[in-house]
């Protein structure tokens, strides 16, 4: 069977080989985040799903705990006050006011919990909190709903990309919580803001909103302008 070369190479696989590229640096940027680092590594494995066997092998149980996490109320807390006091310091006064009053009260996994649930997620799962932040965003930036299809290939590129470095696989719980709520958090309130622009209130800014979200992909490694969410997962736009 003939091999590709770098100048034979498909742009299929050209823009397979970006989407890889992307995942990565995404997952390089969580790895940075994480608020200690673990010094061993554990041996490769095959990690099969999707009905693909791709890397290290765990059995379905082991994947998830990989990603899952217990939370802790207190780290809650901490990630809650930490990020409304950063997000809301970059808008209006009008609507600093007016999310404040509408996420004072909110346990941001309770608000979660029971959606995430009907789909067959659970909600402390960093693999699923980066799905509900892309969908979102996504979303919201291209105007569309993202299919259950289309949620299910991204969470399986997530989980796939958190298992296959061997770093991920020893965070601690803690680690794991504040990564994922900080997301959550993120798409809770771009959620918000989107649904009171469509009631008409007139304190959102779309400019601003469209901005605060791209922003957010973008620090994260994915850029809205070239990548968009499939039945395949994230991948990159025809022509991009």
């Amino acid at each position: 069977m003939q091999q590709n070369t770098a100048e034979t190479r498909s742009p299929r696989l050209i823009a397979v080989a970006l989407v890889l590229g992307s995942l990565l640096y995404l997952l390089f940027w969580i790895h940075l985040a994480w608020s200690q680092q673990t010094a061993s590594r554990t041996p490769g494995t095959i990690i099969t799903s999707a009905g693909q066997t791709i890397g290290p092998k765990y059995s379905e149980e082991e994947l998830n705990n990989i990603t899952s996490f217990t939370p802790s109320p207190t780290i809650s807390a901490q990630i809650k006050k930490t990020v409304l006091n950063h997000y809301l310091d970059t808008v209006s006064p009008t609507a600093k006011r007016q999310l404040r009053e509408a996420f004072a009260d909110l346990d941001i996994l309770n608000y979660f919990l029971v959606g995430l649930a009907e789909e067959g997620y659970q909600v402390n799962d960093l693999a699923v909190a980066l799905t509900a932040w892309a969908t979102t965003a996504f979303g919201i930036l291209e105007e569309r709903v993202i299919s259950s299809a289309q949620d299910r290939a991204l969470w399986q590129q997530f989980r796939i990309g958190l298992a296959k470095n061997p770093d991920f696989a020893l965070a601690e719980d803690a680690q794991k919580q504040k990564i994922a709520e900080e997301l959550y958090w993120l798409s809770a309130l771009f959620t918000y803001q989107y649904q009171q622009l469509q009631a008409g209130a007139a304190w959102i800014d779309i400019r601003k909103l469209r901005e605060d979200i791209s922003k957010s992909l973008r620090t994260r490694a994915i850029n809205p302008r070239t990548m968009t969410i499939t039945n395949k997962g994230l991948v990159h736009k025809k022509g991009s």
